[in-house]
Parts: C-alpha cells; structure tokens; sequence
C-alpha cells in the first residue's frame, strides 16, 4: 500500500508509535494494516485527524490545507 505524504508528522513521532496508534484507530473503526509486528497503517478520512492529533499527540498541530474531511488518507507509526 502506497499513499503520497499529505502531511509529515517526523516531529512528533516519538509521541505515537505503532500501539498508540492501533489503540486509538481500533475503537473508532479505522482499518488498520500491519506491514510487521512494528509498523502500523490506519485508514482515516481528513475529518479525523484533528482528533488523531488531540488524542494521540497532544499536539495542536495546523491542518495542512489540502486535506480535505472527505478525502481518505493513511496515519503510520513505526516503532525506532
């Protein structure tokens, strides 16, 4: 699974790796796909990700403009 980066997260990776992520996209019914034991994708539509970055990364992180709510995007974490 290919996806072009709409938005780069690298600064706060260190705040979600790849359970955090499973924890949060689980209970809201985000497919997730597992490329290993440490590497996480979660299938999202553009209106979840502020939650994402309120819940996981607790972070008041600016929305790129071009993500649209109803545009589907990918969240990785990969454990380092």
């Amino acid at each position: 699974m290919r996806a072009q980066i709409a938005q780069s997260l690298w600064a706060y990776a260190e705040a979600c790796g790849p359970y955090r992520l499973q924890g949060w996209a689980e209970p809201r019914g985000h497919p997730l796909h597992f490329v290993d034991n440490c590497w996480v994708r979660a299938e999202v539509r553009g209106s979840d990700i502020p939650d994402f970055f309120a819940d996981v990364l607790k972070a008041e992180v600016p929305l790129d403009p071009e993500i649209k709510p109803e545009g589907a995007y990918l969240i990785e974490a990969e454990e380092y």
